[in-house]
Order: structure tokens, then sequence, then C-alpha cells
């Protein structure tokens, strides 16, 4: 009896311990528990919604609590690349998560992702092939994976003819008001941008909650649009409508081959003069997402010619959309996202006409002496003809490597390399004009001559543009203002009204 005793005494007694434990724990570390779990799921919501822009910061403090976890590496990385305008930091979270065993595999699509917004296409290519044999043919295909590595392998040519554009004008406005920033006052000709109306979206269009802009021109005999249609297996479309001689709006008719494709056509603009079309796609030769094109009509066979690619840095690998020249073709308005966080559009006023990139790449490894773990050098370049200082470059320490970029195409010029526990020493390159844009593979270091350490340089003239620093494409992609601006000035909008004999009319 009294053992029995003795046993619920102690029963009671820890219960009594356990209890307390639970009630005294400070309510700030219950609540943190609750908090996080609670962050946990609002992240994961917002994240399967799309909505990048609201989970970032959630990750963000996840991830100030546990740095190694590669889901919040992961999905923090991504939102990053989507909801971010500087794109590249995405990268090391990506990267991180992608050592993980146990990560999704959709982390290889998005590293892949991350490496072709970052012009770096040799290794999006692995990663996109690498989400394809552990993600699944499924997978793949929901994110036409094949397109994206075709868009890189396109990169890779289009960066052969990188040329300088004239920026007058750029501004970084809200997703949905881009258009209303470009002043079409002085492009020669009437006509306004416009937000495609209901009436002009099918019940797939609508469903899709698809938004797009049209362009209505002063004589406002033809309209050019884009539309899902009824089917969206060849994804979305450019249509035209032409006024009937009664004077209301004909039957839309979808443009067809080679304008559209099996993937998205979008934001088309038909030049006043009838025959220049410029127009967006997802398909042709696009270096990603949208690239902006122009096709020239053939009049003598009523057919489009083959869509040309308007090239780096008009184009980029991500959207870049609705390209509007004025009358002579001597300047445009387009707009990107190149540069902008999710819900911004940067909108650049250019001068058309490109001209020739006048700079020289060199990327190289400097390679120390033997027994030498010190890879850090200063190369200090000037033009030995006339003395005139280029720049004083770094090599990394770890690794040796460093990127010069010369500013003139072709010269000759004196690199001066020191580095500790050897004598400075001096060598003249010539680097022969470069008729197209290239990083040129160089080597630096030393070579035992009686017990001397003496400098050589090596450069290879034959290499490609896989060699070019993404940084350096990163930055001729800003298109950074490089003339006076002008003003800009809103058009009114017009609206369209559908009437009872099934067509379109206009009315102000």
């Amino acid at each position: 009896m009294r053992a029995k005793l003795n046993m619920r005494i102690r029963e009671l007694f820890l219960f009594i311990i356990i209890a307390s434990a639970v009630l005294f724990t400070p309510c700030h570390l219950r609540a943190q528990t609750q908090t996080t779990d609670q962050i946990i799921k609002d992240a994961n919501t917002k994240f399967d919604d799309e909505d990048y822009a609201a989970a970032m910061p959630l990750y963000s403090q996840l991830l100030a609590n546990d740095r190694n976890n590669p889901n919040y590496n992961y999905r923090y990385g991504v939102c990053v690349l989507y909801a971010s305008s500087e794109k590249e930091k995405g990268l090391e979270y990506l990267q991180k998560a992608s050592k993980s065993a146990g990560v999704d595999a959709d982390v290889w699509f998005y590293l892949g992702k991350a490496y072709h917004l970052n012009y770096q296409f040799e290794q999006a290519i692995t990663c996109y092939n690498k989400f394809k044999s552990l993600g699944g043919a499924k997978k793949a295909t929901k994110y036409q994976v094949d397109n994206q590595i075709a868009m890189c392998k396109t990169g890779r040519k289009l960066l052969k003819a990188i040329t300088d554009i004239t920026v007058i004008e750029k501004a970084e406005l809200n997703e949905a008001d881009f258009f209303r920033h470009y002043d079409l006052s002085g492009s020669g000709y009437s006509g306004q941008l416009l937000v495609k109306p209901d009436e002009f979206k099918t019940a797939l269009d609508k469903k899709k909650k698809e938004q797009s802009i049209i362009f209505l021109s002063g004589e406002k005999n033809e309209l050019f649009f884009a539309s899902y249609g009824e089917d969206e297996s060849q994804g979305k479309d450019i249509y035209v409508v032409r006024k009937l001689p009664n004077g209301n709006w004909g039957k839309p008719e979808n443009v067809g081959y080679p304008i559209n494709t099996e993937f998205d056509e979008d934001y088309p603009f038909m030049h006043p003069n009838g025959k220049v079309l410029y127009f967006s796609s997802k398909g042709h030769n696009s270096m990603g997402g949208y690239d902006i094109f122009r096709s020239e009509l053939n009049e003598e066979t009523n057919t489009w010619q083959k869509p040309v690619n308007l090239d780096f840095a008009i184009n980029s690998p991500d959207d870049d959309i609705m390209f509007v020249s004025d009358l002579d073709e001597k300047t445009a308005w387009f707009a990107s996202s190149r540069n902008s966080p999710e819900g911004k559009m940067t909108v650049y006023h250019v001068v058309i006409e490109r001209k020739p990139v006048n700079n020289c790449l060199i990327t190289g490894i400097f390679t120390p002496i033997k027994g030498d773990q010190n890879r850090a050098a200063k190369i200090t370049v000037k033009n030995s003809e006339t003395n005139e200082p280029i720049g004083v470059y770094n090599s990394n320490e770890a690794t040796g490597s460093y990127f010069i970029n010369l500013p003139n195409n072709g010269g000759k010029y004196s690199f001066t390399i020191d580095h500790t526990g050897i004598a400075t020493q001096t060598n003249d390159v010539i680097v022969p004009t470069q008729y197209q844009i290239k990083a040129l593979n160089q080597q630096i270091g030393y070579e035992e001559i009686n017990k001397d350490s003496k400098l050589f340089i090596r450069t290879d003239y034959a290499t490609d543009t896989s060699m070019l620093d993404p940084s350096f494409l990163k930055d001729k992609a800003k298109l950074d203002i490089n003339n006076e601006p002008v003003a800009t000035q809103i058009t009114d909008m017009g609206a369209f009204f559908w009437n009872d004999s099934q067509s379109w009319n206009y009315r102000f």
C-alpha cells in the first residue's frame, strides 16, 4: 500500500514538473515557434501561387535562422530570379540548393534559368539537360525545356554581332502602364497604343486573363493584335482585322506562317507604310523569353518574309516587347523586364541605327612560379604608342583569373605585371583588329631561365563568344542613357465597342 502511494506521489511530482515547464516557458519562445510555422506556411503558399515578390522576404527571414536549408535556398533563389532586378544574386542560392540530394528536382530548371538570364549559356544548357533527366518528360514538356536549350544556343550566336546602341531616354514603370510612356507625338504619323479591350478576347483569352497592347494607326484601316484564339495548342498568335467597304471591321484572321510559331507571339506593331511588321516572339530564334523581330511584306506575293531578330542588346534573355518605330525608322521605343523587378518594365527610347562596339575583351589566367600558391597579380595596361593609361586590373588570389576590357579595337599595349617576390616586368601585347566581339584567351606567367623568372604573355586570338564575361554582357544590356533625353507625353486613350452586326467599330 505504501509502495503504491509513493509511486503515485512520484507520478504527481513528475506531472507538476512537466506542467510547470510548459506553463513557465517564455511566451516569446512559444510565439516564435508559432510564428515560424506561420511564416513557412505563408511563404510556401505565395511561392506556389507564383507571387514571388511577396514570398521573397519571407524566405529571407527563414534563411536568416537556417542558412543551410536546401529548400529555403532553392525557393529564395527562385524568388530573387523573378522578383528582383538583381537576378544574378539568385545564382548563389540555387547553386547551394542544387548540391543537396534531397532538394526538389525543379532546382535544376531554375538554376538553368538563372544561368540563362545571366548570359552563361553553356552552364544553362547543362542544367536544363540535368532537369530533363531528373524531372521527367512530362515536366520537361511543361517547362518547354527543349526550347530553353534552343534559346541558349541562339544566344551564343547572337552575341557574335554585338553593337552599341544610342539610348535617348529610359524609365522604369509599372508593368500595366509601361506603354503610356511611349511618346508618339513626334513619330511623323498619327496613332496610339491601347489596352486590348475585352471584346477582342476569346473565351480562352479571358480564362487565361490575357492582357496585351495594340497599336491603332490614324488611318484605322487594319488592326493587328495577339490572341490565344480558340485553341492554345499553338500558343498565342498574331491576328489581323481589316476594315470592310461598309466601314465595319471584318473577321479576325490568323497572320500565319512565317510570323506565328508553336510558341507565343505578341505585341505587334504594323508600321504605317504597311510593309514592316515588328512583333515579339518566344519562338523563331529568340535568345530567351520574348525577343523582338522585324518582318517585311513581299508586295508581289503578298507574303511576309522570314522574321529577323533585332539582336543584342535590343534583345536579351528576358522579355523584350512592343517595338514601335517612328515614320522614318530612325528611332524607336521598346520595353524590357531585363533589369526590373516583378511588376515593373523599363521603357527605352533608342536610335535604331547601330554602331560597332569599340572594345577588345581579354579573359585570362595568371600563373605564378611553381610552388607559389598566391595567384594575385596587378596588371597595369598602357597604350604602347601614346603611353596613355588604359587601366589597372587584379587577378583573383585563389584562381588567378582576370578580365580586361580594352577601349580600343586593336593596337599595341604594354602589360606591366607586379607579383609579390618577383621583380616588376613589362611585355608588349599586339591585338589585331577584331571584326566581331569576342573574348581573347590569355595566359600570364613566368618561365625559369638561368634561375631568373622571366615574364611571358600568351594570347589566343581564335577564341569565341562563349568566353565573354557575363558581367560585361549585363553591363551592355543595361542600355544606359548616352544621349540627351527627350520630353514625353501621354496620348489620350480611345475605346472600342462591339455593335449589333458583330463587327468592330472605333470611337474616341
